[in-house]
């Protein structure tokens, strides 16, 4: 009966197996977790902007793809539809951030203001959780 109370050598090696096993999981569990994301995003998002880039390179012929290298960027930056629309792009960049910016400073200036009237508005209360 003694001899089942007692550890034997096989039952330790099992309990360092799994104390190996639980930390090697544990230590790469970020991983796992992250993986899925990743893996999503390059479906998503890396290999069609890899796509479109090598797209961009080439022209469509009748009988197919045929590579001509950055010959597409050179005809768009000589028209000037082109430039008109980078410079609607640029102007309408620094104006959302400028609006977005500034309207959200004066929103936390709003609620960081002492009153002596109670505020409906706090940050609590635009928390959407």
């Amino acid at each position: 009966m003694a001899s089942l109370s007692s550890p034997t050598s096989s039952s330790a090696l099992l309990t360092t197996t799994r104390r190996k096993r639980k930390s090697w999981l544990r230590d790469s569990l970020p991983f796992w977790l992250i993986a899925p994301t990743v893996l999503i995003l390059l479906v998503v998002q890396v290999y069609p902007g890899l796509y479109t880039i090598w797209l961009s390179l080439q022209t469509r012929q009748p009988d197919g793809w045929e590579f001509i290298g950055l010959r597409n960027y050179a005809r768009l930056t000589e028209m000037s539809l082109f430039r008109e629309s980078v410079g609607h792009t640029i102007v309408f960049l620094i104006g959302f951030v400028a609006i977005t910016m500034f309207a959200g400073f004066g929103v936390a200036l709003l609620l960081h203001r002492k009153s002596r009237f109670p505020i409906s508005i706090s940050p609590s209360s635009t928390y959407p959780g």
